[in-house]
């Protein structure tokens, strides 16, 4: 059932993290051909296009992910720079010829290998750990999709695993190096250490006369006040116009009644199996005794046997063998034709003869049977009246946009006329920065890098005129006008000096620190005591304790004549005294145990690096056409020097 999928997760989630985009996903293999318009290609990849559109949705994919790893701290700007959109499209190039490379070697994935990888999916199972069939409905639902376009978007995505996974096990770690490996990573070291803390020398600090004015001279660029102006602007949302929409009680029945099968539940049953597998192109012989071996299981269940003990003991599928066979509930289009039909006409707790698959022969049992059923309004009203809400705000929006879009054009000198047409309200920033504008909500559309680039243009900034109407995504348009340009300039130092002067004082007595540390450090060699030490911790390569460059210092030390000192300046503290106690190394068995973990973990960055290569090649040979000036807005490449 598709172990290998299953054993080399870790590694093809990483691959495919650094080359599948989403974009991908729901479209297939051959959906690439004909989606997209070949008017806005940004590369051709063996004749098969890359849209401008494809481009930006993975740019918008890679920053929505990032943002979910780092939260609001994740600036847009930085995946805006040439550099940046050079790489993701080389991304979307190395995704293409995996595309192209899987459809031309036909790689299929079997109906067995979909079906494990959703239920593998966290979130659909339920507290039995069996396949939730209606919990997998729901999530697809908000989603906005069915379960054929999903598990075809699965079957894409499992296609294109085959052959990363098949690329990346061909390498391998020798054991002397992964040996080695596990025992520097396992190693551990009991250390003492000694913060020098700047703070606790500032009051030792003596400055000379003019060391502040001294270092305001030589650093202007950080006393620059920030490019700032305080704006008036206007912003037209269809999430705004989607809360204020009224619908009423007939709306609400009528799209109840038209879409009454939307709401309803095919007939589902819930079942257990046992599975006698029987490989693709097995002899004839071991088809029969396939058989043989499911109808004498059949009889002794029929006998009495528990049909969850025989499944554990029998059943040659891992993925519900330990559940005593159970698959959840799923409806007709789940399963195998033969699987189902034989499924849907037995009684409840009915057990079946056996039952022939491409996956071998299986004996099934019903255990609960929910029938055809319609959801009553009352307990679907609330989606109705978002999806309602939704597509009325969807055509308001549409109209509004065109309106927006002409009169902020069309009157340049005033937002007022569109604000009055549409019934917004202008609104006004006094500190409006073109980086880092304090007290904006995160979602603020005013973050965007287009709407800062549009009022910081210079034409806007000195003309006073309306910025055009800026889509920043999600159904929102925005548009700005300057009431006052405030340039990035050099604060006078006496604005600043109290700024300056702590800088360096700052400064001083983290040089103070690290003197002392150092004469600490000296003493010690040379045999004399140094108090202060805080109490022994033990670190490891592997789990870390301090610093990295601290961490390396602490291993760079000799393990066969303790104690042994070292000391780490710079950050914080200003200055670290680190004394190694005691060394201890993996005994054997941790060492052979961590060796086969590391083998593993050595073998996947060596197989990343053998797809890396594989991908170069493959480039090499392919024809490829990049138009990189499609992917380079003229603002990024002037700021970055293009």
């Amino acid at each position: 059932m598709f172990e290998s999928i299953r054993n080399h997760q870790r590694l093809l989630q990483f691959l495919l993290l650094l080359l599948i985009f989403p974009a991908f996903a729901f479209f297939g293999l051959s959906g690439y051909d004909n989606f997209f318009s070949a008017d806005d290609d940004v590369a051709v990849v063996a004749e098969k296009p890359i849209s401008a559109q494809e481009f930006e949705n993975a740019r918008r994919s890679q920053i929505d992910n990032m943002r979910r790893i780092l939260g609001d701290q994740i600036d847009p700007a930085m995946f805006d720079n040439p550099a940046a959109r050079k790489q993701i499209l080389e991304g979307l190039i190395d995704q293409r010829l995996l595309a192209v490379t899987a459809q031309s070697n036909r790689l299929t994935v079997a109906d067995s290998a979909v079906r494990t990888a959703i239920q593998q999916i966290p979130g659909i199972t339920n507290e039995s750990g069996a396949f939730d069939f209606e919990r997998y409905k729901t999530i697809l639902a908000a989603q906005g999709l069915n379960e054929a376009q999903f598990e075809a978007s699965v079957r894409a995505d499992l296609a294109l695993q085959l052959l990363p996974e098949s690329i990346a096990q061909t390498a391998f770690t020798p054991a002397l190096v992964a040996t080695r490996v596990a025992g520097l990573n396992g190693q551990k070291r009991t250390i003492r250490t000694k913060a020098y803390n700047t703070e606790d020398f500032i009051k030792q600090v003596e400055l000379a006369d003019g060391a502040a004015r001294k270092y305001y001279d030589e650093n202007p660029q950080g006393f620059q006040s920030a490019e700032a102006a305080t704006i008036n602007y206007l912003v037209l949302d269809e999430a705004t116009l989607a809360n204020a929409v009224e619908l009423t009680d007939a709306e609400v029945e009528k799209y109840y009644q038209d879409n009454e099968r939307r709401f309803g539940q095919t007939e589902q049953r819930r079942a257990r199996h046992i599975l006698i597998e029987v490989p693709a192109g097995a002899a004839d012989a071991d088809k029969t005794a396939a058989l043989d071996k499911a109808q004498a299981l059949v009889k002794r269940l029929r006998d009495g046997e528990s049909f969850e003990e025989l499944a554990k003991s029998e059943s040659d599928d891992p993925g519900s063998a330990n559940a005593g066979g159970d698959l959840g509930y799923f409806d007709r289009s789940t399963m195998t034709e033969a699987f189902a039909e034989a499924a849907f006409a037995l009684q409840k707790d009915e057990i079946s003869e056996p039952v022939e698959t491409e996956f071998g022969v299986h004996i099934i049992q019903v255990t609960e049977i929910k029938p055809e059923s319609v959801k009553p309004l009352a307990e679907v009203r609330d989606e109705i009246e978002q999806t309602l809400r939704s597509q009325k705000a969807r055509s308001e929006y549409l109209e509004q946009a065109d309106i927006f879009n002409n009169t902020v054009y069309e009157q340049p000198d005033s937002l007022a006329p569109a604000a009055e047409k549409l019934g917004l309200k202008v609104q006004e920033l006094q500190d409006y920065r073109r980086v880092a504008t304090p007290d904006l909500a995160p979602d603020s559309p005013l973050l965007n890098p287009k709407v800062a680039r549009a009022i910081f243009d210079e034409s806007t900034r000195t003309s006073g005129m309306n910025t055009e109407a800026i889509d920043t995504g999600n159904n929102v348009l925005v548009a700005a006008r300057v009431l006052e340009y405030r340039p990035a300039k050099l604060q006078e130092f006496a604005q600043v000096e109290a700024q300056a002067e702590a800088i360096v004082r700052a400064k001083r007595a983290a040089e103070l620190a690290a003197e002392a540390g150092k004469a600490d450090l000296e003493k010690l060699n040379n045999g004399d005591t140094v108090e202060g030490f805080g109490d022994e911790q033990t670190v490891s390569r592997a789990t870390g304790g301090l610093s990295a460059s601290a961490m390396d210092k602490v291993f760079e030390l000799p393990a066969d004549n303790l104690p042994a000192r070292t000391g780490v300046a710079g950050g914080t503290p200003a200055y670290q005294l680190i004394e190694v106690v005691k060394v201890e190394d993996l005994d054997a068995e941790a060492l052979k145990t961590a060796a086969e973990s590391a083998a593993s973990n050595q073998s996947g960055f060596e197989g990343q690096q053998a797809l890396q290569a594989w991908l170069t090649s493959v480039k090499e040979k392919t024809p490829i056409e990049r138009f990189e000036d499609r992917i380079i807005s003229p603002d990024a490449a002037a700021q970055h020097g293009g």
